[in-house]
């Protein structure tokens, strides 16, 4: 994974990982934050 300084992306993380739980697939995921999927896994 790519070194990031912005303070928001753990936050984000934490998003997509509560959406794919809660049944989302994680190119839904991944096209709903506007990334590739390989970034999610």
């Amino acid at each position: 994974m790519a070194y990031t300084t912005n303070p928001k992306v753990p936050r984000l993380r934490v998003r997509a990982v509560n959406i794919v739980r809660s049944g989302k697939s994680i190119s839904q995921v991944a096209r709903y934050f506007g990334c590739t999927k390989d970034i999610l896994k």
